[in-house]
């Protein structure tokens, strides 16, 4: 959870937000107008073109999970299968139980659905075979920001159902999960160089956990291709908007909150953290306070300008 501590609450010189914080992840991926971001990055994952995803709602309305809809990061469709990508951040015991169950409340979605729409076409006898065979598959992508094993020497999971015999048997194809370990990629890339990305996930991952140093984050951007560069600049434009940057605060607030939560030892470095986003938020606000008067003034100075320049034509 250290790593959590220094590097989940961080931005380039308190401006830039975390590109792994939910509010700022959803912001880039869950727009429509964003399509090529979320396509580029679970294609890298999944190692597959995903150039024809279609982003969904993200509340997924039946069945209710603890008295409130399951809201979801976000959620793509792609070539009739289903493709939910999370940030967790925080640690959570039962994580991998709970990506199991959202896959599940998922496809039960899907099979309500289904069954709503033979109703609604008029069929009155509607076989079992005839519903899941229409479930498309669920593939779930988790970015973590704890180890699901930290002995385990690579960062990525991969799991299906398969018979713990026979590996290649394959129960229930319709759901698969991924699960990518950033604190074990950030110690595995540490004193690693942009020449040394051989992979689009690669590529990926070092943009979102490497790229907290300013000189760093320039250094990539140039030796990357245009959508980082797009990507980087929709964000510096969002950190510029004061609701984004309330919805960012409270989120990254949360997040500090709750890892006050953890064990004693641990909890003076948190509050600390808290404490330093806390004057760097509010110096942002200031900084912005200042800009939206230093542009009040300027458009007073133009007015005036104009009104003696309309003057000076009567005269003339």
């Amino acid at each position: 959870m250290q790593f959590a501590a220094q590097k989940w609450t961080e931005g380039i010189e308190g401006r830039r937000p975390n590109l792994l914080s939910d509010v700022a992840f959803q912001y880039m991926m869950g727009k429509n107008s964003n399509y090529n971001f979320a396509a580029a990055l679970i294609a890298a994952v999944l190692e597959k073109d995903a150039s024809n995803i279609e982003i969904l709602d993200t509340v997924v309305k039946t069945p209710e999970l603890l008295d409130r809809p399951l809201i979801l990061d976000l959620l793509v469709m792609l070539d009739g299968e289903l493709v939910n990508v999370e940030i967790q951040l925080l640690h959570e015991i039962f994580y991998d139980l709970r990506c199991f169950m959202q896959m599940c409340a998922l496809l039960m979605d899907r099979l309500h659905t289904t069954y709503q729409e033979l109703k609604s076409a008029g069929k009155t006898k509607i076989r079992h075979d005839t519903i899941y065979g229409q479930v498309p598959k669920a593939i779930s992508i988790n970015f973590l920001g704890f180890y699901v094993d930290k002995s385990d020497p690579f960062y990525l999971w991969q799991f299906k159902f398969v018979d713990v015999r026979r590996l290649n048997r394959i129960a229930a194809p319709e759901i698969e999960m991924f699960f990518i370990e950033l604190p074990k990629f950030f110690q595995m890339y540490a004193d690693k160089c942009i020449t040394d990305l051989k992979t689009p996930l690669e590529r990926w991952l070092f943009f979102y956990v490497m790229c907290f140093d300013k000189q760093k984050l320039k250094d990539f951007l140039d030796n990357s291709e245009g959508l980082f560069m797009e990507y980087e600049k929709q964000i510096e434009d969002a950190s510029r908007q004061m609701d984004f940057i309330t919805r960012y605060e409270n989120s990254i607030f949360y997040l500090i909150e709750s890892m006050i939560m953890s064990p004693a030892e641990e909890r003076d470095s948190y509050r600390e953290e808290r404490d330093l986003i806390r004057e760097e938020l509010e110096q942002t606000r200031l900084e912005l306070a200042s800009r939206d008067a230093e542009l009040a003034d300027k458009e007073r100075e133009l007015e005036t300008l104009r009104n003696e320049l309309k003057i000076a034509k009567i005269i003339d």
